[in-house]
């Protein structure tokens, strides 16, 4: 149950199926793995792990969240970041964004101006061009985009969207 739950938080905000948590955690415990596994000791393992789960979720659902089907929440931003047209939507007009999951977000100015452009089409040089003059003409933002560098930029746009992914914004 520990492997399971140090691989689910490294897989956060991504969701697991079932099937490969018990193999994740039983090849970070050094056990067998596969659907054969479900015999013997393996059955006895799954039931463990559904119970600790299941008491996990009881406990806090900050801990475990269980689910039927999931979206497709990116665990980074890829090349070409894409996020939720709906977050991209609700951005515009408010820094209260829901996610993927569902649950509203506060952002800062930065991430919501970046989350707008984040439409799938734009690698991360244009992103770049796009969010630094977003960030020129938003009186919202702290520190006016004159006095930053361009590696301080890149920074920023690279923070941004680790946030997002993070936040459960970007979609696969």
């Amino acid at each position: 149950s520990k492997a399971a739950l140090n691989y689910l938080a490294q897989a956060n905000p991504r969701a697991v199926p079932f099937e490969e948590l018990m193999a994740q955690a039983r090849g970070r415990a050094g056990l067998p793995t596969g659907s054969h596994t479900y015999r013997g000791g393996g059955a006895r393992d799954a039931y463990a792990l559904a119970a600790n789960l299941l008491q996990a979720y009881g406990y806090s659902d900050q801990l475990v969240s269980l689910h039927v089907c999931a979206p497709p929440v990116a665990h980074e931003a890829g090349e070409r970041p894409c996020a939720s047209p709906v977050a991209r939507l609700f951005a515009q007009d408010s820094n209260r964004v829901p996610n993927l999951w569902h649950i509203q977000v506060a952002l800062t100015p930065e991430q919501q101006l970046l989350l707008q452009l984040l439409d799938g089409t734009q690698d991360r040089t244009h992103l770049l061009e796009k969010f630094t003059e977003a960030i020129r003409n938003d009186p919202r933002v702290a520190s006016p985009d004159q006095a930053m560098t361009d590696h301080e930029r890149t920074q920023l746009l690279n923070s941004g969207l680790d946030s997002l992914a993070r936040a459960a914004f970007l979609i696969e």
